[in-house]
């Protein structure tokens, strides 16, 4: 299992999949339709990229599968589904807050700056 220091960074792709499951339990395309829906210009990333990114959480222990997507009488093969681990809300609530604290340097509302306007 791979771990990440409280200084480490996520990529991109791997941060929004993994705040695409903040809110629960999803199939993979709600989680590409979240991480679409967070894109500026409204793309979803490419599949190949996606499922990188999935593999690379799971493997680290962030995201678990959870079941299955089917319902009953639902034609077409079933999905599954995943969910973040409390390692993988750990790693998500750090990063966000990485993020959070450059957003705030970035607009000098840093704690401990003196805003010049």
């Amino acid at each position: 299992m791979r771990k990440t220091s409280p200084n480490s960074t996520l990529p991109l792709a791997q941060f929004t999949l993994l705040a695409s499951l903040k809110g629960g339990v999803a199939s993979a395309s709600a989680m590409m339709e979240t991480m679409r829906a967070a894109d500026p210009n409204g793309k979803a990333p490419a599949v190949a990229t996606f499922y990188r990114a999935l593999k690379r959480a799971m493997e680290a222990g962030w995201i678990e599968l959870c079941g299955s997507t089917a319902e009953p009488g639902q034609a077409g093969r079933p999905g599954q589904s995943y969910r973040l681990t409390p390692g993988g809300r750990r790693v998500l609530r750090g990063e966000a807050t990485r993020l959070a604290e450059l957003v705030a340097l970035a607009l000098d509302d840093a704690p401990g700056t003196t805003a010049s306007r």
